[in-house]
């Protein structure tokens, strides 16, 4: 047991190591690619006020009360718990390759599931 735990602890002290070893590596031909093309990171400069037509009207309107920013959190955690009751439903499972077909079925039955609107995906229990 004792010999599995040196052979368990060297092998994560490997993996960990070469981790760290990839970091600086990555690091490195940053800043080497940084250095052949010449470019200086220099200060952000932010413009004193957006341009209008970018803003459009968001930039005319008043500005959010925390109110406003209280139910669009709301409305943020209520579309969230729909989708994540949505996909604990479970989608349809895509159909298993019986013995002596060929990738086909696969191929058909994606192109099929991807052609339908997400509404039409068949949930467990039967229901769409």
């Amino acid at each position: 047991m004792l010999d599995g735990l040196v052979i368990l602890a060297i092998g994560m002290g490997v993996v960990f190591s070469f981790l760290i070893l990839l970091i600086f590596v990555v690091h490195g031909l940053h800043r080497f690619e940084r250095l052949l093309s010449g470019a200086r990171p220099g200060p952000a400069v932010l413009p004193d006020s957006p341009p209008e037509e970018a803003c459009g009207e968001a930039a005319a309107g008043p500005a959010a009360t925390p109110a406003e920013d209280e139910d669009e959190g709301k409305r943020l955690a209520a579309a969230l718990a729909v989708a994540f009751a949505l996909e604990t439903q479970g989608a349809a499972r895509p159909p298993t390759e019986a013995a002596g077909e060929s990738g086909g079925a696969w191929r058909r039955a994606g192109r099929l599931m991807l052609m339908q609107p997400p509404a039409r995906v068949a949930r467990r229990g039967g229901q769409p």
